[in-house]
């Protein structure tokens, strides 16, 4: 996200709410040298842990992610994705943030599950979706340009 407003040179993106779509950050405790260790996956920590990530607005908090529990299965995100889905309804939401695989099944997830999803609420998640598809679309149209030249 910083690095987006840093080349486009427009801070907004900051000023809005940001979609955690983060794996959890608990997953198991282990007791070492006397000591509960509690860890989990690396990007529900980071996205718990980052001082600058606590400022903005993660929809939802990380520690909401990980009331849901570790597992990750499909019906563990499909618990997930509602949870993430139903904190952001009628928010400005200006960025996803997590794994590509799991914002792309996130945005998979509200396009099969909404009847409607191109109406109000339903609208910034279809606006994610299409920049997502663009980006993968120039991506892949200038890494095949490099190849042919």
């Amino acid at each position: 996200v910083t690095n987006f407003a840093l080349r486009k040179n427009n801070i907004d993106v900051l000023t809005g709410k940001i979609l955690n779509l983060n794996f959890p950050s608990k997953v198991t405790t282990i007791n070492a040298g006397g000591q509960k260790i509690t860890y989990g996956y690396s990007s529900g920590t980071y996205a718990k842990l980052n001082p600058m990530l606590n400022q903005v607005s993660l929809m939802p908090r990380q520690e909401e992610i990980d009331a849901l529990g570790s597992g990750i299965t499909r019906l563990d995100w499909e618990k997930r994705f509602e949870l993430v889905y139903q904190s952001a309804l009628n928010q400005p939401v200006v960025a996803a943030i997590g794994v590509t695989p799991v914002i792309l099944s996130f945005a998979r997830y509200v396009h099969l599950t909404l009847i409607d999803f191109t109406q109000k609420p339903y609208f910034p998640f279809y606006l994610i979706y299409a920049r997502m598809a663009l980006s993968d679309i120039n991506g892949s149209l200038k890494s095949l340009n490099e190849k042919l030249d």
